[in-house]
């Protein structure tokens, strides 16, 4: 049976969240149940919380050791994830945001993809998927002859004359990304040479310069996106 990462994610995210919540209940009764504890065995309460602070210190030496495992096994999404979690219930945990800064570094570099775009090319899929809000990084390197010969009157370049590919808002000539899903494609974003991009639907990614209709346009940009899934 095959699990996917996300049921991974949630799963484990809220596994965790559930013990350290009810870990730091119970360390808020501590001190609002202090004139209910005067009627009641003081030892043994003090001996209860004196576990429920173990269990909460084990648990989080725990989650950190089976993060620095994933790391070394090269799983650096789901240790970057574990952390994750910890930062949330402790932005003060020492060097914890510098380590989930590092392990975001490397989730990117592990899935990079490289793709080099012929620009005299229309739409153009590059066999890598989206994850809807997961953010992507991009770098764009490289340059390429635009051309596009026509006669135009004081009205411009027209929607007309562009065709139904070139897309206004975009500058022209500019790289253009969509995502398709079940067959649609999301409104273009424009892909600059260095920017982060957060798609906004799941689907195959598909590339091209935004040029009118007949651009007789030559070159190639080589295009690296961290953050997509390699289509399987």
């Amino acid at each position: 049976m095959r699990i996917s990462t996300g049921w991974w994610f949630s799963r484990t995210t809220g596994c965790l969240l559930l013990i350290i919540g009810l870990a730091s209940l119970v360390a808020a009764e501590q001190s609002t149940g202090k004139s209910k504890a005067k009627s009641k065995s003081s030892g043994t309460i003090k001996s209860l919380d004196t576990r429920v602070e173990k269990l909460e210190t084990n648990m989080l030496r725990e989650i950190v050791e089976i993060s620095n495992q994933y790391e070394e096994v090269g799983q650096h999404a789901r240790a970057k994830a574990l952390l994750e979690v910890l930062l949330k219930l402790n932005p003060n945990f020492p060097g914890l945001k510098e380590k989930v800064e590092q392990l975001n570094e490397k989730v990117f570099d592990a899935e990079e993809i490289e793709y080099i775009l012929d620009v005299g090319r229309t739409w153009t899929p590059i066999q890598a998927v989206a994850v809807k809000s997961r953010p992507v990084r991009v770098e764009v390197q490289g340059d390429y002859q635009f051309q596009y010969t026509t006669d135009l009157t004081a009205d411009g370049i027209t929607a007309m004359d562009a065709g139904q590919e070139y897309v206004e808002g975009i500058p022209c000539g500019g790289l253009m990304a969509v995502v398709v899903n079940n067959g649609k494609p999301t409104k273009a974003v424009h892909l600059k040479s260095k920017m982060q991009w957060v798609p906004s639907e799941d689907g195959i990614v598909m590339l091209k310069i935004n040029a009118p209709a007949g651009h007789k346009s030559t070159g190639k940009l080589t295009i690296k996106l961290s953050g997509l899934k390699p289509v399987e």
